[in-house]
């Protein structure tokens, strides 16, 4: 694995596709990026589009919706698709706010997050992110606390749900 150069994380780490293109955009901001993937979360999608993507497409799509998806894109227009759409519709309908609230983890809490639900041991990712253990073990606390999980098992399942990681 290899760092990205100039970019803002430093460390070998494969990186999901929110981090990747959280990146990409900083480097490239007028790139197009549509997300194809498998996770129908209203959640992720908000979040992809928040950070700048252009489309998000499910892999269960047809073909055709994948070539209007490329071509509206090109055209400078954002594409959704039509499950996801509905859901964040109904997101915004449901409680209006919900699109500007702020979110919860920071980059750093992000990354460590990561790192702990890819069975990284505290020594291991201080090594890597050049921090002490106990730096490590307060952010593990404080992420905890601010999404309210008790156990270890429950950082998995969050990075699992929320495309921090991919499931085994």
């Amino acid at each position: 694995m290899k760092s990205i150069p100039g970019g803002p994380c430093h460390y070998p780490l494969a990186l999901n596709g929110l981090d990747a293109a959280r990146q990409l955009k900083k480097l490239m901001p007028k790139l197009k990026i549509i997300f194809l993937t498998m996770n129908p979360d209203s959640d992720v999608a908000n979040e992809a589009l928040h950070i700048g993507a252009s489309g998000y497409l499910l892999k269960s799509s047809q073909g055709d919706e994948l070539l209007k998806t490329v071509r509206d894109v090109a055209r400078g227009m954002t594409y959704v698709t039509p499950q996801i759409r509905q859901a964040l519709e109904k997101r915004l309908i449901d409680d209006p706010r919900a699109a500007s609230r702020p979110k919860h983890l920071t980059p750093r809490h992000r990354e460590i997050l990561q790192m702990l639900a890819e069975g990284r041991s505290p020594k291991e990712i201080a090594s890597i992110l050049d921090i002490s253990v106990r730096t490590v073990r307060f952010h593990k606390y404080e992420i905890m606390r601010e999404l309210k999980i008790n156990r270890n098992a429950e950082l998995g399942q969050y990075a699992i749900k929320h495309s921090l990681i991919s499931p085994p």
